[in-house]
């Protein structure tokens, strides 16, 4: 931390007599209110070793540059807990906000058991902070996450963000972020042989925790796929099967997409390339699980939903994007997908279309980071393929869209 921040850390942050806006629970979750910190803790889970949200008393900022304040403020908070062994990650400003930052720690709590800390902050014009924190396991992957962002701006939006936040236009949603995602449409890199990246230069994909601004401006968080191969190069978002990748072509149309990686214990230190063509400084990745890849031909039984948009309702605005998708696939072999979009979205019971459908049917087949759709079309997709966890598949990866059982 830069010296001066050290100084003014213990006079940024007194506690603010500010009145609180009405914080309102998240239904089932328990809240307990301490010394002016609001702390929710998931159903059946324990608290602090496992999965716990808090917002902080607002406070004030003058003149400091929000991404220092932010670090700042988590260095005190995690002075006050007791908490050892800090590695810093990176202030991230979350896509298409100007004014909302996420900080993502690793520390030791008073126990001793390493945790991950995502600190939250939004600036308002009258340079009132709201300031908030998740606590987890550094291996935890769940809706818990999306769940306390998303209350965490809807706070926002009821402390009336103003609307010149533009927090997620229609133009610049994380729809249009998964284009390249949808079956049957392809990156520059496809060449659709099958003969591309093998399986024996690959080390893994890797799920990095990643935030933006989804259906109607809710802040959720993203484990976007990122193929490794074993020469130290890094694709990034992996949309496409890596045997469908020509790595000398890609390098040539989509640079930008190559980077590079090195493991350092737990953390794993990533460069990216600029449009330029230069690398980008390292970066300290610690919000990172492996993936698991499919066996060969294995087969799945269930329906899996995907929905992804944008709009700004969540901060006070009027539109919204839905995008959602939803696939159900047998033990046969066989697959029914469908799509639904529009400026509304009343859910749907992924109920099964016949097996038999031209558009939206057909056979699928898994291997490795790899799934092979054969409409009964013609059509042959082949995007990548993962799950997030290798003992349960209750979430799986399709493109850079997370699917999650409906079970």
């Amino acid at each position: 931390m830069k010296p001066y921040l050290l100084i003014l850390a213990g006079v940024l942050f007194p506690v603010l007599l500010l009145a609180q806006t009405d914080i309102k629970p998240i239904p089932n979750w328990k809240m307990e209110l301490n010394s002016g910190v609001y702390k929710f803790t998931p159903p059946g889970l324990t608290g602090q070793t496992n999965f716990e949200y808090d917002i902080m008393p607002l406070q004030k900022n003058d003149g400091i540059n929000l991404a220092d304040w932010l670090k700042t403020a988590a260095a005190n908070d995690l002075s006050k807990l007791g908490y050892s062994g800090i590695k810093q990650g990176t202030v991230q400003q979350v896509k298409n906000s100007q004014s909302l930052l996420t900080y993502t720690l690793e520390a030791n709590n008073q126990s001793g058991t390493r945790i991950a800390v995502i600190y939250f902050a939004f600036q308002k014009p009258d340079h009132i902070v709201r300031f908030g924190k998740i606590i987890r396991l550094p291996q935890y992957k769940g809706n818990y996450i999306n769940v306390a962002a998303t209350h965490f701006v809807t706070l926002i939006m009821q402390e009336k963000t103003p609307a010149t936040e533009n927090a997620a236009s229609p133009e610049n949603s994380a729809a249009n972020d998964q284009k390249s995602t949808t079956t049957g449409q392809k990156t520059t890199s496809v060449k659709n042989t099958g003969k591309g990246i093998t399986a024996a230069e690959i080390k893994g994909v890797l799920l990095h925790s990643e935030t933006r601004l989804g259906v109607g401006g809710m802040l959720i968080f993203v484990y976007f796929p990122y193929l490794l191969l074993k020469n130290s190069s890094m694709y990034e978002h992996l949309g496409v099967s890596p045997a469908d990748i020509n790595e000398a072509e890609s390098r040539q149309s989509e640079p930008t997409k190559w980077g590079t990686w090195q493991l350092d214990g737990k953390a794993l230190i990533v460069t990216h390339r600029n449009k330029d063509g230069s690398m980008t400084q390292p970066n300290r990745w610690t919000g990172w699980s492996w993936a698991s890849p499919a066996k060969p031909n294995e087969k799945l039984t269930g329906t899996y939903g995907s929905i992804s948009g944008g709009g700004n309702t969540a901060v006070g605005g009027g539109s919204m994007v839905v995008s959602s998708k939803y696939i159900t696939f047998n033990n046969q072999g066989q697959f029914t997908y469908e799509s639904i979009g529009g400026g509304s979205y009343n859910g749907s019971t992924g109920s099964v279309t016949a097996y038999s459908s031209k558009d939206r049917a057909g056979t699928y087949t898994l291997d490795g980071y790899s799934i092979e759709l054969r409409f009964n079309n013609g059509q042959v997709s082949r995007q990548s393929f993962y799950f997030y966890d290798d003992k349960d598949h209750a979430v799986i990866g399709i493109g850079n869209s997370p699917y999650t059982s409906s079970k």
